[in-house]
Order: C-alpha cells, then sequence, then structure tokens
C-alpha cells in the first residue's frame, strides 16, 4: 500500500502526485456544485392543472408546494429534484412536457459556463497521468489491483459475461414497451423515446399485473419506514434506536439517534436528513462515517455516523409517504450504516474494505423488503393502521421481476462506461466525451439516445464521488448478495446465528482478511470458490428456478 501512495517515488515525482490529488479535490468540487446548481435553477411552472394531466393527487399537491416554497402561490411547479421528476416522467400524459424535463435533466451541467464536460476530461487525464506514476497501465488497474477483481481486464469481463446473459431478455423487453406503446397510441410506426419509458413501462405493468406501485404509499409513512429499520435491527442484530435532543444538527429536519448495542454493551450516534433541500443537498441518498468506533484504547471513541437522502417530502397536508423504491433505498442506506456501526477495527486503513465489497451489506438489506414478515412489522395505512392488503401485496410480488433484464442492463451499462472511460478513453480520438458515453450506454437503453443525452456531465459516482473504475461493484455486490441472502431464505429471516455469523464474517473484519474469504466462511464454501452470479440471476428471473 505504501507504493500505491508513491513512497518509492523521485521527490519531484511525489510533487507531482499532490498536485494531482489536489487538483483533483478542487475539480470534483466543482463537477458537484454545478449539477447542484443546474438543478436547482431549473423549474416548471403552470397555472393550469391541466398541464400535469396523469400526475397522482400526491404528486400535484407536492406540485403546489413547491409553487409556494418558490414565490408562486396558486400554481403548480415540477423540479428536477427526484421526488418531482421520478413521478412525472412516470405518469404525465404530456409526452412533451416529459421530453422538456427530460432534457432539462440532461442538460443541467452540460451547457454555458456550469459545463462539466471539461472537469470530466481534465479528471481522467489527471487519473491516467497518477496511474503512470505509480506504475500501472491505466487508472482502472490501479483502482481494481486491490480489489476482489484484481485487474480492470476482469472488471470488464464480469460486466460482460452478465451482459451477455441479460441482453437477450433485455432485447424482448424492450421489443414489448415498443410494440405496446404502438398499440396505445394507434401509430404503428412510432418509436420508444427516452422520455416515454417510465410512462410506458408504468402503463404496462398495470395492465399485466393490475398493479399500481402508487397504491403502496399510504402504507410507507416515512416515521413508519423508519421505525421498521430499526425493528428489522433489534430483532436480528440487538440493536435499539432511541431518538435524542442532545445533539447539535444543522436543520430542522435532521434527527438523532442513540444507538444501543444490547449484545456488545456499546453506545454509537446517528443522524438522518433524508428531505431534499435545493442548492444545498446534492442528489440520491448517501451514509457516512463521522467519527469510527475505536475500542480497546483509553481514548476509544463512539461510532457517529449521517445517513442522507432525499426523499419525497411531508406536504402541510399529507405525511411523508415514500414509494416502494424510496423504502428500498433507505434500507439499503441503513445497511451502511450498520457496517460501519459493527466494523471492529481500530486501525484507520483496515477500517475500509475493497470497493466491490462495500455494497454487499447495503443490497443484502434491500431483500428484506420484499419480504411479508418483514413489512409486517411496519408497512400500515396511515389514516387506517391496516396492514398491506394480501391481494395488493400478491400482485406487487408478482411484478417484481417486470423488466428486471432491463434494470440490470441499465446498471451494466454505467458499468463499462465508467471501466471503459478509465482504461481506454482517447479525447484525441472522440473529443466528445459525452458523445463517447452516449455511444455506448445505447446498447444499454431501450431506447434510441437524443444528442444532447449527457451521461458523462451528470455521472456524479465516478466525477464527484468514490466510484471511479468502481461503478461496477454494485453489479459485483449484487451477486454477492443474492447468494448472501440465500441463507436467511434457508435458516429464517430473523435467524440470530445467521445474523451474528453475518455481523462476524462481514459486517466486523473490515479488511483485516481477504474479502473472498470473508464471504465464503460466511457461506460456508471452499476459501477460494468463486462467486457465482446463478443465484442473482435466477431471482431477477433471467435464469429459471432450479
Amino acid at each position: 500500500d505504501f507504493k500505491r501512495h508513491g513512497t518509492n517515488l523521485s521527490k519531484k515525482k511525489k510533487s507531482r502526485l499532490i498536485e494531482i490529488a489536489t487538483r483533483l479535490t478542487e475539480l470534483s468540487s466543482k463537477f458537484k456544485v454545478n449539477i447542484l446548481e443546474g438543478t436547482k435553477e431549473f423549474y416548471f411552472k403552470t397555472d393550469d392543472i391541466t398541464d400535469l394531466a396523469g400526475l397522482p393527487a400526491i404528486h400535484l399537491e407536492a406540485a403546489k408546494e413547491n409553487a409556494k416554497q418558490a414565490g408562486h402561490p396558486g400554481s403548480w411547479v415540477l423540479t428536477l429534484e427526484a421526488p418531482s421528476y421520478g413521478p412525472a416522467m412516470t405518469y404525465l400524459k404530456d409526452a412533451s412536457l416529459r421530453k422538456k424535463l427530460y432534457r432539462a435533466r440532461q442538460e443541467i451541467a452540460a451547457t454555458n459556463e456550469r459545463n462539466n464536460s471539461a472537469i470530466a476530461e481534465e479528471k481522467l487525464k489527471l487519473r491516467q497521468e497518477k496511474a503512470k506514476l505509480l506504475s500501472y497501465n491505466n487508472f482502472a488497474d490501479f483502482k481494481t489491483d486491490t480489489r476482489m477483481a484484481a485487474s480492470a481486464k476482469n472488471a470488464l469481463e464480469f460486466e460482460q459475461n452478465l451482459v451477455e446473459k441479460v441482453a437477450p431478455i433485455f432485447k424482448k423487453e424492450s421489443d414489448v414497451l415498443r410494440d405496446f406503446k404502438r398499440k396505445l397510441t394507434k401509430d404503428k410506426n412510432t418509436e420508444l423515446f427516452p422520455w416515454d419509458i417510465a410512462f410506458y413501462e408504468e402503463k404496462l405493468r398495470k395492465q399485466k399485473f393490475d398493479f399500481d406501485k402508487e397504491l403502496l404509499r399510504p402504507y410507507f409513512q416515512f416515521e413508519n419506514v423508519l421505525d421498521g429499520a430499526f425493528l428489522f435491527a433489534e430483532k436480528l442484530f440487538g440493536l435499539r434506536f432511541e431518538e435524542t435532543k442532545e445533539m447539535p444538527s444543522w436543520h430542522t429536519d435532521v434527527k438523532t439517534f442513540k444507538i444501543y448495542d444490547t449484545i456488545n454493551d456499546t453506545i454509537s450516534f446517528c443522524y438522518i436528513d433524508l428531505f431534499p433541500r435545493p442548492g444545498e443537498k446534492r442528489s440520491g441518498a448517501w451514509q457516512l462515517c463521522l467519527i469510527p468506533r475505536i475500542l480497546g484504547r483509553d481514548n476509544a471513541s463512539h461510532y457517529v455516523g449521517v445517513f442522507t437522502g432525499n426523499f419525497t417530502k411531508p406536504t402541510p397536508d399529507t405525511p411523508a409517504l415514500l414509494s416502494f423504491d424510496e423504502v428500498t433505498t433507505l434500507f439499503h442506506e441503513f445497511g451502511h450504516l450498520l457496517h460501519h456501526l459493527f466494523l471492529k477495527v481500530d486501525l484507520d486503513f483496515f477500517r475500509s474494505v475493497p470497493w466491490d465489497f462495500i455494497e454487499l451489506p447495503s443490497q443484502l438489506l434491500e431483500n428484506w423488503c420484499w419480504e411479508k414478515e418483514m413489512l409486517d412489522l411496519f408497512a400500515k395505512n396511515y389514516k387506517t393502521g391496516e396492514m398491506i392488503p394480501k391481494e395488493l401485496l400478491e400482485k406487487m410480488l408478482e411484478a417484481k421481476n417486470f423488466r428486471s433484464a432491463s434494470f440490470l442492463m441499465r446498471q451494466l451499462g454505467f458499468g463499462v462506461i465508467d471501466l471503459k472511460l478509465h482504461t481506454e478513453y482517447d479525447s484525441k480520438e472522440e473529443p466528445d466525451i459525452n458523445k463517447y458515453g452516449r455511444d455506448i450506454e445505447n446498447y444499454f437503453s431501450p431506447a434510441d439516445l437524443p444528442e444532447y443525452h449527457s451521461p458523462i456531465v451528470n455521472f456524479s459516482h465516478i466525477f464527484a464521488g468514490g466510484y471511479a473504475a468502481g461503478y461496477y461493484s454494485y453489479m459485483w455486490a449484487s451477486v454477492l448478495e443474492a447468494e448472501a441472502f440465500s441463507k436467511f431464505e434457508k435458516d429464517g429471516l430473523f435467524n440470530k446465528k445467521v445474523a451474528k455469523k453475518l455481523v462476524e464474517d462481514i459486517f466486523e473484519p473490515g479488511w483485516t482478511k481477504d474479502p473472498l474469504e470473508m464471504f465464503n466462511s460466511f457461506m460456508g464454501n471452499k476459501p477460494d470458490n468463486a462467486p457465482d452470479p446463478s443465484a442473482l440471476l435466477v431471482r431477477e428471473g433471467i435464469l429459471p428456478a432450479e
């Protein structure tokens, strides 16, 4: 690891490494700010509610509240924030308005003084220079050298092997969706456009399964979902969350909690900040460790974490009612929090884990959201207190793998773009970095992408986050977690023996052990067993169950 940080380099090269690191940090910050400012700047305002035909009542209410906060009482406002943009693209009948919003989203940081293209290109060049200074062929080889994948070649082969298995079903799904649009519009020559995908997906889901995702929202009041995550942690791991007013916070939306570990007799703390604040918070959801837990020292410290998101906000008339996707996202980030909380390592270096292992705990927790035994703990109607009706739950589960190949291909596409940018991209051969990304993404998209589609300038994961040459980690971790969850399916969703082994083998060690050995120890496999994607492909309906 010392060599990876340049300890064996000349003084001149060490100095250059420091310059590169400083500049990369500056560029990351600028990339992020450009997206924040661009997102904040755009909004669509209307005084005519018929412009928003198709949008469910809860989202109309949110649009009215957006307008009020923007200084336009009596109007309706749509923004590019996920809780506004997502429903708009899914339900708005007006295709021209969906296109307008889609284009605005693509151009957030692709035009004028906030164009992130030059920043992305400079970052790629600096990363490549850094890799060469450290004797690697490219930045992706540098990043994967200490990961489970071991090389960029292996990571790309992993992605491409999955693509080969998923692509045929993805093509069928795309053809079905295009033909469905043609049938509804009575236009046999029309094509499917990117701003059509979510809209016709939802209509097809309703027709095929008689299932409307919005019918689940009343059962997912934010406070109840959060309590459900806490109950999950208590039943499996002996953790008890208790809200406290003793900790200072930065906003009235922020909740603070003490976490009591009743098994190990320790105390931790966390901040939970899950509602959007345009211009202040970046999009998405994430978890940070502010202060790690340090044991076995005179100056032992308690873990303090931050759990952040951009979920559907409450309005004056309705509490915060989450979509099912937001519920799984909450559990995903909660998995990261638990991983940090349980780390039993004092040395800083060993508190991390390889990037293609880091999503295992988070993606694993998403599985419980699909289980009736888990949903019965917290999913109740915010007005009546009733549980999700059996018929609605059955429809939700029946529709679980609807267009799953399309979702997998989307994730695989991002991973391939990321790896190719960090191994093959040459600005001399293709000066338009967005075109380079778009040409790759087209293969993974159900619809042809327009020239203004800008996959690079909004790719915060790899240009303003920690996923450079590492986006493949999401799919890598999916393979691991699908196998891991099978242990709970077999032995019981709340089996404390399996949970104890999960903590001991996966959560606690950090990087003190080889991650493949950790995983195989939990699974009861041979130490060098390679991860098998079969469980993932069966779960997603790509392969038949045996």
